[in-house]
């Protein structure tokens, strides 16, 4: 009996010992995670989003509900037996070695399904669209751009008593299916099946710890948070579906979700997109030349102003030492996954941004 309860640890131990030890085969070179994306984790990926899209609710938070309720009631049941003596040193092994493996599991299934795309082309090998460093004046002309064209369309999106963007959110959510039509002809690596992001319940969480969207692999979601200021609320809708795309570095997803927000044809989007690329170009803006910005602040007005002014009210509510700490983990978690710059990169955008302004990639808007 004893030797069939150590088989059955042996088996379940197993797999992901096996799956671990082929993502640091296929990780080794780019080609060999192309190939693993390519046959594994892309379609598994995939699969699991168009399973979880049935659902209503986020697949996920209902995971990290029942994963931490059952964490609860495994370690409170394990103390009341160790207070009764009824937890043997077999049993404390047995106990502690479950906890062990579904943690094993977990990290296996995230380098299986999302930590090998961090080892394989970006979206720039893929569409030969490497960038630069730009010019101050470079900068300059792309943010006075955006901030035009961001003031512009400011009247063509619903608003409430305040003057604020009050667009419905499961309306443009349920519209995302068109969403990427345009981008997807000039990137073709892209195209994709857009599956509706998830609406967050402890989208108040999310501000606390300042982020504004998770995709996750393990269900194939992309998730918002519904709290954030709501005119970047579909720009961070855009940004997560990039992630659907196989787009793992947080630059490319930005300036991704931007450029297929801005060149969409739904109103929403299209002006969440360019307060987007206004506020990064901006504060890149900033730190180049505060004179400059200062020049271009000045000019801000109408319900584009409205919306500036409430997002960075909004998130200073939530600077604290829990934000703190939760950015200096993800900055750790990017840095380990090959993003060097950790989570400044999520600013470096400014440079594709910049780059496709300058090759004309943005010239639609003045058609309209």
């Amino acid at each position: 009996m004893r030797s069939k309860r150590w088989i059955k640890w042996a088996v379940l131990a197993a797999i992901p010992a096996l799956f671990t030890a082929l993502y640091f085969i296929f990780s080794q070179t780019k080609s060999l995670a192309d190939t693993a994306v390519r046959f594994f984790s892309r379609p598994a990926r995939d699969a699991l989003g168009a399973v979880n899209s049935i659902f209503p609710f986020s697949v996920m938070e209902a995971l990290y509900v029942c994963g931490g309720l059952w964490l609860i009631v495994h370690i409170v049941r394990t103390v009341c037996l160790a207070i009764k003596k009824r937890l043997g040193l077999k049993r404390f092994f047995s106990r502690a070695g479950a906890v062990l493996l579904v943690f094993a599991y977990i990290f296996s299934g995230y380098l299986s399904l999302w930590g090998i795309d961090y080892r394989s082309s970006s979206f720039s090998d893929k569409e030969s669209f490497h960038v630069k460093g730009v010019e101050k004046d470079e900068l300059f002309r792309a943010a006075e751009f955006f901030t035009a064209k961001a003031m512009e369309l400011a009247d063509t999106v619903k608003r409430d008593s305040n003057g604020l963007f009050a667009e419905n959110v499961g309306e443009y959510l349920s519209a995302c299916g068109t969403l990427y039509d345009e981008i997807e002809t000039r990137f073709p690596s892209l195209k994709a099946v857009s599956r509706r992001p998830k609406q967050m319940i402890f989208s108040e969480l999310m501000s606390v710890t300042g982020f504004t969207g998770v995709y996750f692999p393990f269900t194939g979601e992309s998730n918002v948070n519904v709290n954030e200021p709501a005119a970047f609320l579909p720009a961070t809708a855009a940004h997560e579906l990039a992630h659907q795309r196989g787009v793992y570095s947080e630059e490319e997803a930005n300036f991704i979700g931007v450029t297929a927000a801005v060149l969409s044809d739904i109103p929403a989007y299209k002006y969440s997109g360019c307060v987007a690329a206004s506020l990064y170009l901006m504060n890149a803006l900033y730190s180049s030349s505060p004179e400059l910005w200062r020049e271009l602040r000045s000019r801000f007005e109408g319900g584009f102003l409205s919306d500036w002014i409430y997002n960075s009210e909004y998130w200073q509510k939530y600077e604290s030492r829990i934000s703190a700490v939760s950015e200096k983990v993800y900055d750790g978690y990017l840095k380990a996954n090959g993003q060097e710059d950790g989570i400044k990169s999520y600013g470096y955008c400014v440079n594709h941004l910049v780059a496709y302004y300058e090759l004309g990639g943005y010239d639609i808007l003045n058609k309209e």
